[in-house]
């Protein structure tokens, strides 16, 4: 099994779950502190829109997108995602300015569900 080695202590975990409840009980200081501090990985930001994403865990980092509206978009505006699309489509969408206006699209059209109000979301 792989083991998980506390940075401030140096004991060895099974999992970073172990490890977590560790940090949490033994050193006082949040997984999201330890994480940045001896993790090194501080990609805190959403892949599309660039703004501040939150923490999931230790072992998962931060989330790749701020919500669902940036992940939809994102997907959706790379053409090798969508299924049914012609080659006229496909060479088109290599265009810079038809792939802002794809994307401004996807951002205007309503996805159903509850989501987080955005500031850059309107």
């Amino acid at each position: 099994m792989d083991k998980h080695q506390c940075g401030i202590c140096g004991l060895k975990y099974k999992s970073t779950r172990s490890l977590s409840i560790h940090i949490k009980s033994s050193h006082k200081i949040s997984t999201e502190e330890y994480y940045i501090k001896y993790i090194n990985i501080n990609k805190s930001e959403c892949s599309y829109c660039k703004s501040k994403t939150r923490f999931v865990s230790l072992g998962d980092g931060y989330s790749k997108y701020c919500g669902i509206k940036c992940s939809k978009v994102h997907y959706y505006s790379d053409v090798n995602n969508r299924i049914f699309v012609s080659e006229k489509t496909k060479i088109a969408m290599k265009n810079p300015i038809v792939k802002e206006k794809m994307s401004k699209f996807f951002l205007k059209k309503k996805i159903k569900g509850n989501f987080r109000k955005n500031e850059h979301i309107q």
